[in-house]
């Protein structure tokens, strides 16, 4: 493989690589979780351990919270790596000199690109749709997508 064959990829890479970090970095701000940080118990200025009011123990309502935080920052990372997929299916076009194949691949990639997003947003749906259904709201924290405990 050619030398810039390989420039470009750790290019790509280190453009993802940012974008994933630049994207997904509201998710770890507060923490994946927001309970049971610090410890529970904190000395006082005579010596004596008393209760940490700044300590909250965890419910199962963070749980819920967790697996809320873990889906937004998978659809962070997805969003990022769409929107440079984009990107580099746009190079593709534009650099492939009325090249057939070329244009033809970059075509091929495009369509798998929508794909996936049709895939992620039908799957969003479908979760939504179930949920919606089955899931008793007076026991389930609702809505099941803004968790607040």
């Amino acid at each position: 493989m050619k030398l810039e064959a390989y420039k470009t990829k750790l290019i790509f890479a280190a453009i993802l690589l940012f974008s994933i970090f630049l994207f997904s970095t509201s998710a770890f701000a507060a923490g994946l979780v927001p309970c049971g940080l610090g410890p529970n118990k904190i000395i006082d200025s005579t010596g004596k351990a008393i209760p940490n009011p700044a300590f909250k123990a965890c419910t199962v309502c963070d749980f819920f919270v967790l697996i809320q935080n873990i889906i937004k920052f998978l659809l962070d990372v997805f969003i990022s790596l769409a929107t440079l997929m984009v990107i580099y299916i746009a190079f593709l076009f534009l650099f492939s000199g009325g090249s057939p194949a070329k244009i033809t691949d970059a075509k091929g990639k495009l369509w798998l690109l929508v794909i996936g997003i049709f895939w992620v947003l039908g799957s969003w749906l479908v979760l939504n749709t179930i949920l919606n259904f089955i899931v008793d709201q007076s026991v389930f924290p609702w809505p099941w997508n803004q968790i607040n405990c």
